[in-house]
């Protein structure tokens, strides 16, 4: 029979608020005025949310898949943001690998780079202090991706992951985040990341 990696931890955000564990850096982003002037009243730049919510002003558009998901989102456009979104990051809680053989983590991101400056990242840390860049996250337009990312060099301490986005300092749409799952990988473990026909 086929397989299957289960999840030895995982994070749906499907709650009303960021999961108890997840924190952010910094905490609170101060939020613009249709100039880009800050305004002096702040907020916290990660929240859980929908489509709805997420697309409120028409310029961030992550799709409803599945529909009614529920997911933690940076989101640089709809209210209370317009915001200063400089760096910011979504820091998990730390996660033993000790025992877990071939650990890796895969995730879904919406990210579309919109309209030109948006950046995101995945990292990881065994101290919170020093993170190493696991991927730089492409951009694409229009569609959840589905990453994964192997955790093999992070199994001698508890390891911290964040998502972190970069608006470059001008206006951007944002970056979403779901379905977090670290699971030890298969023997046979093999993904089909692109096909194409042609002659």
């Amino acid at each position: 029979g086929q397989e299957r990696a289960t999840c030895l931890y995982s994070e749906p955000f499907s709650g009303t608020g960021l999961p108890s564990g997840w924190t952010l850096l910094p905490e609170q982003v101060e939020i613009l005025d249709q100039n880009g002037e800050g305004t002096g009243a702040f907020t916290a730049a990660w929240t859980t949310g929908t489509t709805a919510q997420a697309n409120a002003l028409g310029y961030f558009p992550v799709p409803d898949d599945p529909p009614g998901n529920s997911f933690a989102m940076a989101n640089d456009d709809a209210p209370p943001c317009d915001c200063a979104m400089m760096d910011v990051s979504l820091v998990s809680p730390a996660y033993d690998l000790s025992t877990a053989p071939a650990p890796a983590v895969s995730y879904r991101v919406y990210h579309d780079g919109l309209p030109v400056y948006g950046r995101a990242w995945l990292e990881a840390s065994t101290d919170g202090a020093v993170w190493t860049t696991l991927e730089e996250i492409p951009a694409l337009h229009g569609t959840w991706q589905r990453r994964m990312v192997d955790l093999s060099a992070f199994t001698s301490a508890p390891v911290q992951l964040r998502f972190r986005y970069d608006d470059n300092g001008d206006w951007s749409s944002g970056m979403a985040v779901d379905d977090v799952c670290i699971f030890a990988r298969v023997p046979d473990d093999i993904a089909l990341v692109n096909a194409w026909l042609g002659d």
